[in-house]
């Protein structure tokens, strides 16, 4: 099956193509629905016939890729893994924890295959590879699923002052959308004021990186990531804005 919604406003719509079948569903709607979805399959099911799919044997689900056995690792290995890390091009940030003697990929159970190969417990197809350094000392990581991999780099989680929040403080200017944001500083977070838009709450992820979330826009909860930019001598220059529509939209900052 493949799909696609979308929507915007009072309006939304949801298509879904059955390759195999040579069948094609579109619902359309005048006001935004989160279950759009539901309803196509709805429909497709008056036209799809019920199918007894082959029996798979519970081993065959739980193989990993290549077929190779899982191993057991120390505490000390496991929890070197430990950290966050961000894909800049996506962008997104993914978590690793460690509980239970095992490490956890945003929650989902990791099993190990090598040292810095594992597979994920409920999908065995798909694959977490940690990267090391020269000393061993993990860097970064990659997810593989199939031909598709991404690349995560570790980063340092922050909690920055108040004395450190001012320093974003300021108005930025997008020449691209002809557009101005102004940056405000709070205790422990920023505040994103927009013209005709709400305000956001800027949350620090790691240093001069901050989540941006603007709630529900347009009936969509919607998040960024807003990486602030520095000269070589470390004074604050502009922003960049990326998320699933948008990647490294440009602001400068303004010094009136």
């Amino acid at each position: 099956m493949v799909e696609h919604g979308g929507g915007q406003g009072g309006y939304g719509s949801w298509m879904m193509r059955f390759p195999g079948l040579h069948l094609s569903v579109v619902v359309l709607f005048n006001h935004f629905l989160w279950d759009m979805q539901d309803y196509a399959l709805k429909v497709a099911n008056l036209f799809v016939e019920e199918r007894i799919m082959p029996e798979i044997k519970g081993e065959d689900q739980a193989t990993p890729a290549g077929g190779a056995s899982p191993i057991e690792l120390s505490a000390e290995h496991l929890e070197q893994k430990v950290g966050v890390y961000f894909n800049a091009q996506r962008p997104a940030v993914r978590e690793i924890r460690y509980a239970g003697g095992r490490i956890q990929f945003q929650e989902y159970d990791l099993v190990p295959l090598s040292e810095n190969l594992f597979y994920f417990e409920v999908e065995p197809q798909t694959q977490v590879e940690f990267i090391p350094a020269i000393d061993g000392s993990i860097v970064g990581m990659k997810t593989i699923n199939g031909a598709k991999e991404y690349e995560y780099k570790q980063v340092k989680t922050v909690s920055p002052t108040a004395e450190m929040l001012a320093q974003y403080a300021g108005r930025y200017y997008c020449s691209e959308l002809d557009i101005y944001w102004t940056i405000e500083a709070h205790d422990n977070h920023l505040i994103g004021k927009r013209r005709k838009y709400r305000e956001s709450k800027l949350t620090p992820v790691f240093t001069d990186t901050f989540s941006d979330d603007w709630g529900p826009l347009m009936g969509y909860p919607t998040v960024y990531f807003v990486v602030f930019e520095r000269s070589e001598s470390g004074l604050l220059t502009g922003l960049r804005v990326s998320g699933i529509r948008v990647r490294s939209l440009r602001f400068t900052r303004l010094n009136d």
